[in-house]
């Protein structure tokens, strides 16, 4: 009976071992993910979409109340994506111990800015956009639009977010205008 009881013990230790080796990988695996910068899948525009649903201290339709709550309000050329990371990282159980890992794309852009209406900014730029592919590469995470292509003209509404990013939220964030080969195309762009 006693090496009944020994032998159970052991396979109870063994497997809660196992089970927290798992966690452990699963966490580092999150940490990594947090800190890395990936490429934009080529295949972006053909993922499925799952939208993020935002709630907003004001109307996002009134355009008054949303120049009122940006920092800066400029026209800009997109002139390349560098990439995506992503914030808020977590697993997410649904059968312990299997773990889904998800969190928020923040896609990242260099801008050219081609005129200030608010605020003061230098003429090269970064921006991020809250949307990008999901962890994975297999859905895409939208809070509304469309994610930005590259020599797409825009006018931009951004704020500075805690950590000193300029970043958008939504589609209001960025209307495009057009798209311009280069940034003296915009005079013509602006008669």
């Amino acid at each position: 009976m006693k090496k009944f009881f020994r032998t159970m013990l052991l396979l109870i230790l063994i497997l809660a071992s196992l089970l927290l080796g798992i966690r452990v990988c699963q966490q580092c695996r999150v940490k990594i993910i947090s800190s890395k910068v990936y490429e934009v899948p080529q295949n972006y525009e053909e993922l499925p979409v799952e939208n993020i649903i935002v709630d907003y201290v004001f109307d996002p339709n009134d355009l008054n109340a949303y120049a009122g709550f940006v920092d800066y309000i400029f026209i800009g050329k997109v002139e390349e994506v560098t990439g995506i990371t992503y914030t808020d990282v977590e697993l997410i159980y649904h059968d312990f111990p299997i773990a889904v890992i998800d969190g928020y794309p923040q896609t990242h852009y260099k801008i050219t800015v081609l005129e200030i209406i608010k605020g003061s900014l230098v003429k090269d730029i970064t921006l991020t956009q809250g949307s990008g592919p999901a962890i994975g590469g297999k859905r895409m995470h939208l809070v509304a639009g469309q994610l930005m292509k590259e020599n797409d003209v825009h006018i931009f509404m951004a704020y500075t977010k805690d950590d000193g990013e300029l970043h958008i939220g939504d589609a209001a964030g960025a209307v495009k205008l057009g798209s311009l080969q280069n940034a003296e195309e915009y005079s013509e762009l602006r008669k």
